[in-house]
């Protein structure tokens, strides 16, 4: 009585799951994998849903005749799987996937892992792990970020696996064909680069803080595309400061869509006048055309240009020297701007016929600081006399100045006669303190010598 009973609700089962099959298949689904083992599988059941929708499932169940007490006996377990339904990748949306799923034994240390392969790039998603306890049911929900340049002629496979330490049994893994869908309309802002009359880019980053002198012109390299799967028809590129009421319009044109014969993708440079006052604002970048509109948004911060003024002032401009001497001069420089400048000082043209020496060659000057700057130049032994004219430049920020100095070279005599002038002037004064010395000394003798005797008295 109590085998017939078994075999009963065995047969009971075998017939829940023939009628959930036959269920799963005029749903569309078919069965996608088959196959037999002989033990018990450690996750016997995995249904994966897609943004709501249920699109995989598998299920272990005992291998008949059911009215045996061990499966195991009986010829072990078999397993099936069905993909249902086919996901969508719908082009930069992103798509949830949910994974519910039911193990016959505990399991420690789990994560259920999901991806897409066939991009250039890993599309994935994975959660941290956790233990899993037998008979109960768990659901973790995963989100794949889709690129909006994945392409509809590419094949991609989205694969959910429950991972472990070891290589799980049974509907552990799911691998489902999927297909790309191109939304109908949809203009994209690739790139915004900004600049200003020194072409020096800024705010290369979406959302980051942009710093233009005020009382100037910024430039915008703008590119758009056409993301969707028609034409976008006469799109247009606006630039603008809303609170200053300032704006820029450009007509685009028509953009194709990526399969057809017009190029999706332009684009398109706008130059706008920024204001003379200081302050932080929105620069909004949008495009649009009659059906659609995107934009953007950096933040503007306008800083009015410190005033620089440098006076630079040559004292030393012409200068002599004989031939392997030294020649000097100097110039004289004063910041008189609102900020600090850094200086930069260099001769040129005087290569050749001397070695130059700058003192100091760089340096830094406050507010209302002076420096004074001296360049020597040592003449080369063989250079010929006559007026050497050179260039000293004295460069701070973007800016220079440069100003003509001359260095008038002589022919250098052979014997320096001064120098010998010199050596005998002090010879003839060294002999002449002799001689003086010499006679004080003759005229104190010649005077002890004449002194009378004393006369000697007797009484």
């Amino acid at each position: 009585m109590k085998n017939q009973n078994k075999m009963k609700n065995k047969l009971g089962l075998f017939l829940v799951l023939a009628f959930v099959g036959v269920f799963l298949g005029l749903l569309g689904g078919a069965v996608a994998d088959e196959w037999h083992q002989d033990t018990m599988p450690e996750i016997q059941e995995m249904t994966v849903y897609v943004n709501s929708n249920v699109v995989w499932y598998g299920y272990c169940w005992p291998t008949p005749p059911y009215w045996e007490p061990d499966p195991v006996i009986d010829g072990g377990y078999t397993c099936y799987t069905w993909q249902i339904a086919t996901p969508a990748l719908e082009r930069g949306e992103s798509m949830s996937v949910k994974v519910v799923f039911k193990a016959n034994r505990n399991l420690d240390e789990v994560k259920v892992h999901a991806w897409i392969n066939g991009y250039r790039e890993e599309i994935e998603d994975r959660t941290g792990e956790f233990d899993v306890f037998r008979g109960n049911l768990y659901s973790k929900t995963l989100f794949l970020e889709i690129p909006y340049d994945v392409d509809a002629r590419d094949q991609y496979t989205l694969h959910v696996k429950i991972e472990g330490k070891k290589e799980f049994s049974g509907v552990d893994e799911a691998e489902i064909k999927t297909d790309v869908q191109r939304v109908s309309n949809l203009l994209e802002i690739l790139s915004v680069d900004l600049y200003d009359h020194n072409n020096f880019y800024k705010g290369v980053c979406g959302g980051c803080s942009v710093t233009f002198e005020a009382d100037t012109t910024l430039y915008a390299d703008i590119v758009v595309k056409n993301r969707g799967n028609h034409v976008a028809e006469d799109v247009f590129v606006k630039l603008s400061i809303p609170e200053l009421c300032i704006e820029r319009t450009v007509y685009l044109g028509d953009l194709g869509s990526r399969d057809g014969k017009y190029e999706d993708a332009e684009k398109v440079t706008i130059a706008l006048r920024l204001p003379e006052d200081e302050g932080i604002y929105n620069l909004v970048i949008e495009v649009y055309n009659s059906e659609l509109e995107t934009r953007e948004t950096r933040t503007l911060v306008l800083e009015r240009e410190a005033e620089r003024e440098i006076e630079v002032l040559p004292q030393i401009t012409e200068a002599f020297a004989k031939q392997g001497e030294e020649a000097k001069f100097s110039l004289f420089v004063t910041n008189l701007g609102e900020t600090s400048e850094n200086f930069v000082v260099e001769v040129l043209g005087a290569n050749g016929w001397s070695t130059v020496k700058i003192n100091p060659a760089s340096f830094s000057l406050a507010n209302g600081e002076s420096r004074i700057i001296n360049v020597y130049l040592d003449i080369n032994e063989d250079t010929s006399e006559g007026k050497y004219p050179f260039t000293v430049r004295v460069k701070y920020g973007n800016e220079a100045k440069q100003f003509n100095f001359t260095a008038n070279v002589e022919q250098s005599n052979g014997v320096d006669w001064e120098a010998i002038l010199m050596v005998v002037g002090i010879i003839l004064a060294i002999a002449v303190i002799v001689l003086l010395v010499f006679l004080l000394v003759k005229q104190k003798q010649a005077g002890e010598e004449e002194k009378p005797e004393a006369i000697e008295s007797y009484y």
